[in-house]
């Protein structure tokens, strides 16, 4: 996956957790995820050592936790 791509998929995963109000901040998203802001500061300015695949994969799972419909469980 090129740079733009992976850069796309940084902002619209940002952009989902923002407009759900999950988060506010970068600094809020490097909490959620477990990473240094420095790391969620560069990746969003298109720096590829820290722009990796495994950063979208930790950000695609919160998006994909806290995005995805209640359980029967959870509604009890």
């Amino acid at each position: 996956m090129d740079k733009m791509e992976k850069l796309r998929r940084f902002e619209s995963y940002f952009s989902i957790l923002r407009a759900r109000g999950i988060i506010k901040t970068q600094g809020d998203l490097a909490t959620l995820i477990g990473v240094s802001n420095k790391s969620i500061s560069a990746a969003k300015n298109g720096n590829e050592t820290y722009l990796t695949e495994s950063l979208l994969s930790k950000i695609d799972a919160a998006v994909n936790y806290y995005t995805a419909p209640a359980t029967t469980e959870e509604l009890e």
